[in-house]
């Protein structure tokens, strides 16, 4: 059994016929901050070994088997919310995806930017905006009191 991520359980030697569980654990982890690795499924090419994502999983031993255990990884967008408005909420997505980022102004309120240093992340003045998650970012948006002279 080959995963680059959690423990394994149910490696070892059987009987030819014999109906083998094998598991993995955890099925998500956290690397560094802002990145995780997340259990898709399982892949052979074994005869009798099993292909899909139920975990645990069983597989009928006829020769040697290898199982392999493919993860996906994820990154964490932080949206900052503000006072002046609301956004759309923080969350795990998927490494490469696009993720729509908005923000809107509360009454009296008057939406200016979002503001970021983050590596992919946006700094410009469309209150909507999709990004795309190469790895973490935080976005902060700026509204300005429509009351309050600059």
């Amino acid at each position: 059994i080959d995963s680059d991520y959690g423990s394994v359980t149910g490696e070892g030697p059987y009987p030819q016929g014999s109906t083998v569980s094998f598991s993995l654990s955890p099925t998500t982890t956290l690397g560094s901050s802002g990145v995780r690795q997340v259990f898709i499924s399982w892949d052979s090419n074994s005869p009798g070994g099993y292909t899909g994502s139920e975990n645990p999983a069983e597989a009928v031993i006829y020769n040697d088997i290898v199982e392999v255990a493919l993860w996906k990884t994820q990154y964490y967008l932080t949206v900052i919310g503000d006072i002046g408005g609301s956004v759309t909420s923080s969350g795990w997505f998927d490494a490469g995806s696009d993720v729509t980022i908005s923000a809107t102004p509360n009454s009296g309120f008057t939406f200016s930017s979002w503001v970021s240093s983050d590596l992919g992340a946006y700094s410009g003045v469309n209150s909507i905006y999709t990004v795309t998650l190469n790895g973490p970012i935080t976005e902060r948006p700026v509204f300005l009191d429509v009351a309050d002279p600059i």
